[in-house]
């Protein structure tokens, strides 16, 4: 997802309707953290905003257990499938797995 404008994060809000999370398409809870752009009426749950691997550097190659995986960006027009769960990798950050046929990896819990 890209956008020029700037999400401010809110809790709490009380709008009139529902609110869904333009990343996974499910119902945002006003009552918890989310991401959201008054100008484009974007909403995003933070974990769909950031990811797990937010924190890890693009480019770098990490090793868990047995796997040797780069942190790549996830910012093409077509979302590479997840080796585990086998859904599209939504998360803007996610691994590569370098030891299993150059599969990706979306989530702490898929690893």
């Amino acid at each position: 997802m890209s956008d020029e404008h700037p999400l401010t994060l809110y809790c709490g809000g009380k709008g009139n309707g529902k609110i869904w999370c333009d990343v996974c398409e499910v119902e945002l809870d006003p009552s918890k953290w989310f991401f959201a752009c008054s100008d484009c009426e974007v909403a995003l749950h933070v974990q769909c905003a950031l990811g797990d691997f937010s924190r890890l550097m693009p480019g770098k190659l990490y090793t868990f257990g047995e796997r040797e995986c780069e942190v790549v960006l996830n910012n093409l027009y077509t979302r590479p499938f997840c080796s585990h769960c086998r859904s599209r990798c939504k998360a803007p950050v996610i691994l590569k797995d370098n030891n299993k046929d150059n599969g990706y990896i979306c989530s702490k819990s898929c690893l």
